[in-house]
C-alpha cells in the first residue's frame, strides 16, 4: 500500500513538473509529435499524445469524472478526464485541448502492441525491446518527445503511461 501511494505522489509530481516545464522542444503542440508507435485504441478510437482531444472525447462519450487539474500560471489549463480503464490529461493551448498524458489502468485497455496491466516484463521487452532506462521497477521507452512507461511489481506491469515531455 505505501509503494502505491509513493508512487501515485511521484506521478504527481512528475505531471506537475512536466505541465510547467518550458516548452522548447521546437515541436508544436498539435501534431508536432514524431510516429513513434506509442499509442492506444479505445473502442476503435486512436488516442495519440500531441493531438486535437475534442474528437478523442467525443468519440469516448460522457467521462466518470472529469477537473481541472493544474494550471502552471501561463495561461494553459491542464484537464483531466477518466473513461474507466483509461485516464487522460490534456493542455489547453490557443483555445484547443491537447492530449498531454495517458494512463492505462487495468487489462481491458493495452497498447498499440497490445501490452496491457498484468503482462510481464519479459512480454514488454518482447514488443518493445530493450529500454532506454529503467530498472526493475519501471521500464522506460523514449521516441521523440514521448515517454512511454511500464510501472513494474514483481515482474508484471502494474501501470502503463504515455506522457509528452519536453527537454
Amino acid at each position: 500500500m505505501k509503494k502505491a501511494i509513493l508512487l501515485i505522489l511521484v506521478l504527481a509530481l512528475t505531471v506537475c513538473a512536466v505541465a510547467c516545464a518550458k516548452k522548447n522542444d521546437g515541436a508544436s503542440t498539435e501534431g508536432g509529435t514524431t510516429a513513434t508507435g506509442f499509442g492506444v485504441t479505445v473502442n476503435g478510437t486512436a488516442v495519440e499524445l500531441g493531438k486535437d482531444a475534442a474528437p478523442v472525447l467525443a468519440a469516448l462519450g460522457t467521462p466518470t469524472l472529469s477537473q481541472e487539474v493544474f494550471d502552471c500560471g501561463e495561461g494553459n489549463s491542464r484537464m483531466f478526464y477518466r473513461f474507466g480503464s483509461l485516464e487522460l490529461y490534456t493542455m489547453k493551448s490557443d483555445g484547443k485541448e491537447i492530449i498531454d498524458q495517458i494512463e492505462l489502468n487495468d487489462d481491458l485497455v493495452s497498447t498499440d502492441k497490445g501490452i496491457c496491466i498484468g503482462d510481464t516484463v519479459e512480454k514488454v521487452k518482447t514488443a518493445y525491446g530493450e529500454p532506454q532506462r529503467g530498472d526493475e521497477d519501471d521500464l522506460v521507452y523514449v521516441s521523440g518527445n514521448q515517454e512511454l512507461t511500464f510501472e513494474i511489481d514483481d515482474g508484471r506491469v502494474e501501470e502503463i503511461g504515455l506522457l509528452r515531455v519536453t527537454r
